[in-house]
């Protein structure tokens, strides 16, 4: 559990940092603190989105797409 924290929080810190995309597929709900945004896909389509836990307002604010 300790290394996936660690790779989490590289995700996020090259995310805020660099400006970097991640993309991330994952069946752990507990991952959901570290992103910005949920996107659901059955069958290979979107189901729908949301915000992430790690979602600022202010940016949510300024998202056309949010």
């Amino acid at each position: 559990e300790g290394s996936s924290i660690q790779v989490l929080e590289l995700f996020t810190m090259l995310n805020r940092d660099a400006g970097q995309t991640i993309v991330m597929v994952t069946h752990e709900p507990e991952d959901i603190k570290y992103v910005d945004r949920i996107i659901y896909l059955k069958d290979g389509l979107l189901e729908y989105e949301m915000p992430g836990a790690n979602t600022r307002a202010d940016a949510r604010a300024t998202d056309p797409a949010g």
